[in-house]
């Protein structure tokens, strides 16, 4: 890339919504809009802080050798090419997103554990608080075989409710066909995935439709799952580049307890089922209880990554399925996660 003249009289304009993440040994660039990221070295993380301050021509000024300033010219042509910036003649025409984030709904999202041997919830009654309070999506999960005739009972209590996603999680039943899955979800189109563990095979059946959307797909997982315990796990699949709306939620709160609430297979009220405490059981206290009066229970919702020990100096840190329950130093809530192998410090997986 060639610096004219006019360049250098100009401001570099990061777009607001491609957001730079300072890591320890490697920084990041979120790419909101179209949910993407871009490792970047750390030293054009500071730089970036300067260009709301800087002309080009003085950044590049600025820089220590004639090597320095070439790659600084080819992290111009990166940013370009990636539609991530642009030369602007008054930078203060195009202000920073506000770091803010609101939401109408009490709680966003609930997880309900099942297990058919024990008696049946309330779920009329569990639905009814849940939509009361704005919840949006809600995972029904089951770690042993479930029968068809289940499944129904239940979706059929949600149909007239506001819910924009359900998810469905249960053990692999040679017995439960793809045919009847596809056939639940033309009855509910609501339903977001059909996650089956402890199958002979993984497998993605995606949704039988023209236009594309992740709704209605069905995933097949030779995983076993067990129990909650498995829940927690931290790696590159669990990771997701957020939204503008996800990455304010992340940065301010806990990306994965915030808003949230659990009914354990006991109906026991939880954070989320892996946790160990208990605010009652679902029989004899209603959820607005719990969270108009358990202050520990809100708590929660507001430790996000940059409180927490090691990860705030991870780039991956906004995109991250924080877990709370499972801690490398359990009497430490701001402890690092027990299923998280990634070493900032050094930009690798441990073993």
């Amino acid at each position: 890339m060639i610096l004219t003249k006019t360049i250098k009289e100009q401001f570099l304009y990061l777009f607001a919504d491609c957001y730079p993440v300072k890591g320890f040994k490697r920084s990041m660039l979120y790419d909101l809009s179209n949910k993407r990221a871009h490792f970047i070295p750390t030293p054009y993380f500071d730089l970036l802080q300067h260009c709301r301050k800087y002309k080009i021509g003085d950044l590049y000024d600025m820089l220590a050798t004639p090597t320095d300033q070439q790659e600084f010219k080819k992290f111009l042509t990166y940013l370009f090419n990636n539609n991530l910036a642009e030369t602007v003649d008054d930078i203060t025409l195009f202000p920073p997103l506000n770091i803010e984030w609101h939401h109408p709904s009490v709680i966003t999202n609930a997880i309900l554990d099942v297990d058919p041997k024990r008696k049946k919830p309330d779920y009329r009654s569990i639905l009814e608080q849940l939509d009361e309070l704005g919840c949006y999506h809600i995972q029904l999960r089951c770690y042993t075989r479930i029968s068809m005739t289940y499944i129904k009972q239940f979706l059929a209590l949600t149909k007239g409710r506001k819910f924009r996603s359900l998810q469905l999680l249960f053990k692999y039943d040679p017995a439960i066909t793809p045919r009847q899955l596809a056939a639940i979800i033309a009855d509910y189109p609501v339903i977001d995935t059909i996650s089956i563990h402890s199958a002979p095979h993984d497998k993605l059946v995606p949704p039988k439709k023209k236009e594309y959307t992740p709704f209605g797909q069905i995933l097949y997982l030779t995983q076993e799952i067990n129990s909650c315990h498995a829940c927690g796990v931290i790696n590159t699949f669990s990771f997701k580049t957020p939204d503008i709306g996800e990455f304010m939620e992340n940065k301010l709160y806990n990306s994965c307890l915030n808003r949230k609430i659990s009914i354990d297979a006991a109906g026991e009220i939880r954070n989320c089922p892996s946790m160990n405490k208990s605010y009652g059981n679902i029989a004899s206290r209603p959820l607005k209880d719990v969270i108009d009066k358990e202050e520990h229970f809100k708590k929660l919702w507001t430790i996000n990554k940059d409180q927490i020990s090691t990860c705030k100096v991870c780039e991956y840190r906004y995109m991250c399925t924080d877990c709370r329950a499972y801690l490398r130093d359990p009497s430490d809530i701001y402890s690092k996660p027990a299923k998280c192998k990634y070493n900032p410090y050094l930009a690798e997986w441990e073993n």
